[in-house]
């Protein structure tokens, strides 16, 4: 195989890979009646902390409006908390209530377990290997414009 065909190749498996981790997380987060959409702003608050509606739209890149929606469909679930800037009014800060917090952990603890599942079949040399391999080219790829 020449360069080319072994990217071709990486990125088939990866995208294999991730449709075997995505549905899993769809079926955690599918009994509790909330989106795959919405799982993902769950995901980024939780590693934000705390956050504003715009800075989840820009990382998303959907727009304010569509993550409003998401916003509020995650509140009727008392998933998220969203509170008043006390700098600016103007502005609300989301944040993980402490049903969120417990849901994520939940949903993160399955698929911690699902993950391994998928991995198992490396031996922890491979294993160390693929994540050096993996953080290397987000490290390299965090540094590009998007």
């Amino acid at each position: 195989m020449n360069r080319q065909q072994y990217i071709e190749s990486i990125m088939n498996h990866f995208q294999s890979i991730r449709r075997a981790m995505a549905t899993s997380g769809h079926d955690l987060h599918k009994g509790l009646g909330i989106t795959m959409a919405q799982a993902s702003i769950l995901f980024l608050i939780k590693h934000k902390g705390e956050t504003t509606t715009t800075a989840l739209a820009e990382e998303m890149g959907i727009s304010k409006s569509a993550t409003t929606q998401l916003i509020d469909g995650l509140m009727v679930h008392q998933l998220i908390v969203r509170d008043s800037d006390p700098t600016d009014g103007r502005v609300s800060i989301i944040r993980l209530s402490p049903i969120g917090t417990e849901h994520f952990e939940n949903v993160r603890e399955k698929m911690l377990l699902h993950t391994s599942e998928l991995f198992s079949v490396l031996t922890d040399e491979e294993l160390a290997q693929l994540e050096q391999i993996t953080q290397k080219i987000n490290t390299a790829h965090k540094g590009t414009p998007k």
